[in-house]
């Protein structure tokens, strides 16, 4: 009996340490960013762990009987962010992915208790990412023209729409016929064409050929 809440409290101390440890990463680089900028933030290096421990310590307590209280502390905390985000608003300051971070990190706790490792740890990584990167997205986006996004438009119906709707199965009077694997094809020879156009957009016509 011993042994057994021994395993579930050290269990319930990796939960809990990995969502400190999520929240840290996450607010590590919002501090960063406020020191860059010299302003003030939402949250940061000690916020985003706290929210992360909320998450995951009303996940538990919801397990334990009190389904209703994530979901109490989720609005509860949305609307703190809201009365914040209307306050930075009226400042100047309109920019809200500090406070859509505030909200994913307090999801992200509650997935890290109900065992979703992978999904929290993920989502934790890519949210960082995308904020750290923030001066090479709107880089990029500035460079993309039009005519880019038609082309990406493209490849994603190809791929992404079109290929999932074909049967996967053999027609004819040989079954030699199988939608799905031609229009596989088409695919393959649409992501090697989007590919080139993708490096010669980057890398300029001479490198971006050469490659492709």
């Amino acid at each position: 009996m011993e042994t057994g809440l021994a395993g579930l409290t050290l269990q319930l101390w990796h939960k809990f340490g990995l969502a400190l440890l999520v929240g840290l990463l996450m607010g590590l680089e919002r501090e960063h960013r406020r020191q860059e900028r010299e302003a003030a933030h939402f949250a940061g290096i000690r916020t985003f762990p706290l929210i992360a421990l909320l998450g995951c310590t009303a996940a538990m307590l919801s397990a334990q009987g009190q389904t209703w209280l994530f979901a109490v502390g989720f609005a509860g905390l949305s609307a703190l962010i809201l009365a914040v985000y209307t306050v930075s608003t009226y400042r100047g300051d309109p920019g809200m992915t500090t406070e859509v971070a505030a909200l994913l990190i307090y999801l992200i706790g509650g997935l890290i208790y109900w065992d979703q490792i992978w999904l929290a740890v993920t989502l934790g990584v890519a949210a960082t990412a995308l904020m750290a990167l923030r001066p090479t997205l709107h880089e990029l986006a500035a460079r993309i023209e039009r005519e880019d996004i038609y082309a990406t438009l493209k490849f994603a119906v190809v791929s992404a729409v079109i290929l999932p709707l074909l049967p996967d199965r053999a027609y004819g009077p040989l079954q030699v016929l199988n939608p799905f694997r031609m229009w596989l094809m088409v695919v393959f020879i649409s992501a090697v064409s989007f590919a080139g156009y993708v490096a010669i957009k980057l890398l300029g016509p001479r490198r971006g050929i050469g490659l492709t």
